[in-house]
């Protein structure tokens, strides 16, 4: 796994709407369980080791099962 960007150093402004749509859908009408698959997704998308443990991690705490994470890239 190559070294992670910090994107917070390299454009704040990117990081600050990345959080900012994090937020929006948090305070949406999406379940928890969806909203860790579609981090675990979007994780696996661009290929950040460092987010994909983290959300995996995240979505294993609350319940979510082995199978549906092993599923989830197809």
């Amino acid at each position: 796994m190559s070294p992670r960007i910090a994107l917070q150093d390299v454009d704040p402004a990117a990081f600050r709407a990345l959080m900012g749509f994090g937020a929006y859908a948090a305070s949406g009408d999406l379940s928890t369980a969806l909203r860790h698959l579609i981090h675990i997704r979007s994780s696996q998308i661009n290929g950040c080791g460092y987010c994909l443990i983290m959300h995996l991690a995240e979505a294993r705490k609350h319940g979510e099962t082995q199978a549906r994470l092993d599923l989830l890239s197809v």
